[in-house]
Parts: C-alpha cells; sequence; structure tokens
C-alpha cells in the first residue's frame, strides 16, 4: 500500500516544480537596444550600463567626409554587464530547442542577418533566443523567446505547454472500486 502512496505523491508534486515559463514574443527595439527581462526596449548608455540585453549598431568605414564602404549591422550583447551573443545560421527560431552549453560558442557581437536565429545569455543569467523580422526599417522588429528560470531549454512547448493540475480526473487505487 506505501508505494501507491508513493505513486500519488509523485504525481501531485512534481507539477509544482515547473514554475519556469518560456515567454514569446514580438518587440520593436525603439532605441536599438532590448531587455529581455523587462520584454521592452530601453535607453542604453556605456557610460552608465543598465540591464539592456543586446543592441544593434551600424559600422561605416569613413574616407574624408564620405563612407568608403557600405554600413554594415551588427547585433551585439550587453558585453559590459555580462551578456553574450552566438549565431546559429540557416536555424529556424522554433527548431532551436537547447541553447549552447559551451561558453566558447557566445561572443559579444555579430553581423545581424534575418536567416539566423540568435541566442543570448542574458545579463541576469537567462537564455533567450531571437530572430530579427525587420531591421532594414527605421526601428527593427525581433520574434523572441525567453527562458525565465535560467535553463538553457528554449523548447517553446515546454514553458508554454498548460499545467498539468487539473488533469487528473480520478485517481483508482488497485483493489479499490
Amino acid at each position: 500500500m506505501k508505494k501507491y502512496y508513493l505513486l500519488l505523491l509523485i504525481v501531485l508534486i512534481i507539477p509544482s516544480f515547473s514554475r519556469a515559463e518560456l515567454l514569446h514574443g514580438y518587440g520593436t527595439m525603439n532605441y536599438w537596444t532590448w531587455d529581455f527581462s523587462d520584454s521592452c526596449s530601453v535607453y542604453f548608455s556605456p557610460v552608465s550600463p543598465n540591464n539592456v540585453d543586446i543592441m544593434m549598431f551600424m559600422t561605416a568605414r569613413i574616407k574624408g567626409d564620405q563612407p568608403s564602404s557600405p554600413t554594415e549591422l551588427y547585433v551585439a550583447a550587453n558585453y559590459y554587464e555580462g551578456a553574450l551573443i552566438t549565431a546559429e545560421p540557416d536555424t529556424a527560431l522554433e527548431e532551436l530547442r537547447v541553447a549552447p552549453e559551451d561558453s566558447s560558442v557566445y561572443a559579444g557581437y555579430s553581423l545581424a542577418r534575418q536567416d539566423v536565429t540568435y541566442i543570448v545569455k542574458t545579463v541576469e543569467g537567462h537564455y533567450a533566443k531571437f530572430r530579427l523580422i525587420l531591421y532594414d526599417e527605421p526601428v527593427p522588429v525581433i520574434e523572441y523567446y525567453y527562458q525565465t528560470d535560467g535553463s538553457r531549454i528554449l523548447n517553446a512547448t515546454i514553458g508554454t505547454e498548460e499545467s498539468t493540475w487539473g488533469r487528473i480526473k480520478k485517481v483508482v487505487l488497485p483493489g479499490s472500486n
């Protein structure tokens, strides 16, 4: 009889440990920055860094008073506060399930491209993945997933699945009707 109580205890307790949430959304990077924990674009200053996780910037080579080469657009992590970024080319956002564990694949910045899924280790030590929807407009737009518990799991079905609470209709122990 003790093993049935243990089984019942496991069924009732395990769902309570799944407090993590995988947030999904779209963001307009008004200041060309994004903070995943607050799900918003915030003003960034290198002089007084804050919780900004990523930012976008352009570079150009200047010769005289004119650019000598086309500008290049980069997406960068806020390395001032410990954020890092890596890119997974030719990987759909939905296909990427887990952030890489190997810290050597992360860097401070990457070229901005629409056919890339980016993975970010945020200022708070959490993980997020995103893709650029628009970046040649005045304001970049991203689609993102943000894991709130700090795990590397970025699978949309894990954090967004409904809770298992209330799914158990009846528990029948052997020998009872």
